[in-house]
């Protein structure tokens, strides 16, 4: 069996770098910068101004970095003409290096691969979500600093970096969505430094005020539909068999109690889930599940609303476990999460025990509207 796991792995690898002859390349065309920021497809979960777009790295320039910044895609990434900026691609570049070094190494082929780029680009700082523990120790050996920006529950970093083998290969800083979030990666990273930025998009949306320029209609709608009622965000969540869209029967027994004492329910599927599979297969999808319809009076799709539009509105926030949590935190939100798996359970807990906004759902009480927005 660990035979054909083995063979099995090996061809997948195999067949992720032939796809890389397709996924495009910008050869050569980066330039010296004071900021590399590093991304890939999967980041890019926000569409905003008709482009893809990273709502943690994204919005870093003119906030926090100022001086020449230049986006790099991550090899496999095809991410460049729709993303709201133009990120760099570098997957046969990269190809060409672990076939150059084959016999050395895949470990030496990255680390060779990833010095070759820092030398093009000569930054001072390098950023991104879950920087290569090999280009980290490429940046800490020329004197680059490098900075792992959050984007979800800490844990997910946490684990990205728990196989290292030396803290060469740690980001030298962390950049925090709050401080909680701190104080559980300060247990692990016991020698980084850290540092509180809040969370990119939502400061960006409220300093541009893009609520009353950008996004007037979907604001007026959403007064609307939550004028006079309870308003409570759904988060859902993504996996691979979108097995997380699954609400457990005590929850939906729940829901519908609420639902019939002046609740409204605004559902937001997963970004990852909503390119996987489209709104209308989600949603119909979501009613097989759970027998619960969307209907745009109880139950709205707020999946294409920004998130800091939404929040200010909402009163309370469900999820499974959505890391959204910490973003209604941010708004003086209290979540009320379902899960049950254990591992996700410690996660959640550490943040519960430091004093986070987060209490099983069973918690849940039948409450006025002004007894929620004056515990806000």
């Amino acid at each position: 069996m660990k035979l054909k796991n083995k063979v099995r792995q090996k061809l997948n690898r195999i067949w992720w770098y032939s796809t890389l002859l397709f996924r495009g390349d910008d050869l050569l065309t980066y330039k010296s910068c004071d900021y590399l920021i590093i991304g890939h497809d999967h980041d890019k979960s926000l569409r905003f101004n008709s482009k893809k777009c990273s709502p943690i790295l994204d919005f870093l320039e003119g906030n926090m970095l100022l001086g020449r910044v230049e986006y790099l895609g991550k090899p496999g990434s095809k991410l460049k003409l729709d993303t709201f900026n133009s990120y760099k691609r570098v997957n046969i570049q990269y190809l060409l290096f672990k076939l150059l070094f084959i016999l050395k190494g895949t470990g030496f082929a990255d680390r060779a691969f990833w010095r070759f780029i820092l030398k093009k680009t000569k930054p001072k700082c390098v950023l991104g979500i879950q920087i290569p523990p090999l280009l980290c120790m490429e940046a800490t050996l020329m004197d680059i600093e490098t900075i792992n920006v959050q984007h979800g529950m800490i844990q997910s970093d946490i684990d990205y970096y728990k196989s290292i083998n030396s803290d060469i290969e740690l980001p030298s800083i962390f950049y925090c969505w709050d401080n909680i979030s701190i104080k559980i990666a300060r247990k692990k990273f016991k020698k980084q430094a850290f540092k509180e930025i809040g969370h990119p998009w939502h400061n960006q949306f409220l300093k541009s005020n893009y609520a009353s320029t950008l996004y007037s209609r979907d604001l007026n709608y959403i007064k609307e539909v939550t004028n006079e009622k309870i308003a409570a965000c759904i988060s859902l969540q993504y996996d691979s068999e979108f097995n997380s869209n699954l609400i457990p029967k005590q929850v939906i027994d729940k829901l519908n109690h609420l639902k019939s004492h002046n609740y409204i329910f605004l559902v937001r599927f997963h970004p990852i889930a909503i390119l996987s599979k489209g709104l209308k297969k989600l949603r119909n999808d979501f009613y097989e599940n759970n027998k619960i319809k969307i209907d745009d009076c109880n139950i709205v799709d707020a999946s294409c609303f920004p998130l800091p539009l939404l929040l200010p509105f909402m009163d309370v926030h469900l999820t499974k476990n959505s890391a959204v949590f910490l973003e209604s935190q941010l708004y003086g939100i209290k979540t009320y999460y379902w899960d049950n798996d254990p591992d996700r359970l410690n996660e959640i807990k550490d943040y519960e025990s430091l004093g986070a906004l987060l209490f099983p759902i069973s918690d849940l009480r039948l409450s006025k509207i002004s007894d929620l927005r004056l515990s806000k």
